[in-house]
């Protein structure tokens, strides 16, 4: 599902996320990939920090400012998250490139991303994605991520955080 830039689209995904977890027996983990060194590639990281300072999320985030996950630690930190938690789902949180009339907008799906795809060597990652279009897709795509606007970057992760929030609120899974 995309979302667009208007807070009335907004309001469903928590909804989404809540229904994706219904079918879950364990409580999610929140896997925040990005960096704080690139403006356009901090989404995911910007919102760890703000799922750390909600109590119910705080022992279930792996990706902050801190602790970045990116393709270079990948690997280590998904065997880490399976061994400490075996069977719970992954709902990684991502930024990503898009079509230009969707720079702005949150999608949310079931199944994971590719992450790192950017560079052509990445890897699938997550049950459930929710991604911010931070930037258009492009030859020179990659070049711009450093000239986004930090604004747009923390009201997408504002957004995202607020829809995790409000499905823990209609899904006892992340109770």
């Amino acid at each position: 599902m995309i979302y667009g830039k208007g807070s009335e689209n907004l309001k469903r995904i928590g909804l989404d996320i809540a229904t994706f977890l219904l079918g879950c027996k364990e409580k999610p983990i929140f896997m925040c990939i990005g960096s704080d060194k690139v403006v356009g590639d901090s989404l995911g990281v910007i919102v760890g920090e703000l799922l750390r300072q909600k109590p119910q999320f705080k022992n279930r985030v792996y990706g902050d400012m801190s602790n970045p996950i990116n393709r270079s630690n990948l690997k280590t930190v998904l065997k880490d998250i399976r061994s400490k938690h075996p069977f719970a789902p992954i709902i990684v949180i991502d930024a990503v490139l898009g079509n230009i009339e969707e720079v702005g907008c949150i999608k949310a799906f079931s199944g994971g991303v590719i992450a790192g795809g950017q560079f052509g060597n990445g890897e699938m990652v997550g049950d459930y994605s929710i991604v911010g279009v931070v930037c258009p897709k492009g030859v020179s795509a990659l070049a711009f991520l450093g000239c986004v606007r930090m604004n747009l970057v923390v009201e997408l992760s504002k957004k995202i955080v607020d829809g995790i929030c409000a499905s823990a609120k209609l899904c006892l899974a992340m109770a």
